[in-house]
């Protein structure tokens, strides 16, 4: 039996395949870091753009 995806997997396979989806969801996620100042959840939704399209490699500055 194949096991089914996790939601993080379902959201970073969207992520990647719709350019359009991951800029509204970084929208959203400043948009609520400038309601509520969570620091926490604008890193998250970064680091779940940045796997989506791949990563973020070595060397690139960026730590999550």
């Amino acid at each position: 039996m194949k096991p089914y995806p996790t939601f993080q997997d379902v959201l970073i396979d969207g992520l990647r395949v719709d350019p359009e989806q991951a800029f509204v969801y970084l929208q959203v996620a400043l948009e609520e870091f400038d309601q509520d100042g969570d620091l926490q959840h604008l890193k998250l939704a970064m680091r779940n753009v940045a796997d989506a399209r791949g990563g973020a490699k070595g060397g690139t500055g960026i730590y999550f």
